[in-house]
């Protein structure tokens, strides 16, 4: 739905042992197009995208 606020969480993977871990929080206005890029140099094996 595009029609309520929330807050997308990121997590991220990075040795492929561990599991998820919790990178960064963004809330997200309703209706609002929003971007966000990772840090030169930042890597990971997967990354996914949880919404409240």
């Amino acid at each position: 739905m595009d029609d309520r606020d929330c807050v997308i969480t990121r997590e991220v993977d990075f040795d492929l042992q561990s599991g998820f871990h919790r990178y960064r929080s963004l809330p997200l206005k309703a209706g609002v197009e929003t971007s966000f890029t990772f840090p030169n140099g930042f890597a990971a094996h997967w990354v996914r995208a949880v919404a409240d």
